[in-house]
């Protein structure tokens, strides 16, 4: 089994806050991924950054089980980074969000919630749950604070 397809395995995804954080490596603020998981405070995220921290990461997953886990697997630069050091590379809702309509997270989309997302917001990860109430919560803060429209 490849490294990307673990991305739901990995339960180690800690979410924080509702904008990016700004990145370690070069003081650029990272946006949220598409599904509003905030890659700074993603633990494979941080692993990309600082090679103690892929250390720290691989031995996480080889507790859970993934007895192949090696550092240099988490090479991610987050849903705005290159298809080639983007951790799910096949993710349908970043292809949806990103490539195709090129919007920063899908709390951004008309459509939002679609059924990807509300697929993702079920399933069996919490930080999944997490990471769709923070747009939710996006989309409500920004309908609230919409100027009402002249009639």
């Amino acid at each position: 089994m490849e490294r990307r397809e673990f991305i739901c395995l990995c339960g180690a995804t800690a979410l924080s806050g509702i904008a990016g954080a700004k990145d370690a490596e070069d003081g650029a603020k990272i946006p949220l991924a598409a599904c509003g998981i905030d890659c700074n405070s993603c633990g494979i995220r941080k692993a990309a950054l600082d090679p103690a921290e892929a250390e720290r990461e691989a031995a996480r997953w080889r507790k859970r089980g993934h007895k192949d886990a090696k550092p240099e697997w988490f090479q991610c630069e987050g849903c705005h980074g290159s298809d080639a050091k983007c951790w799910s590379g096949n993710c349908q809702i970043r292809k949806c969000c990103i490539k195709e309509k090129k919007l920063p997270n899908c709390s951004e989309c008309p459509g939002f919630p679609c059924k990807k997302i509300v697929d993702f917001e079920n399933d069996k990860h919490a930080h999944h749950r997490k990471a769709i109430q923070k747009l939710r919560a996006m989309v409500a803060k920004r309908d609230s604070t919409a100027k009402p429209k002249a009639k």
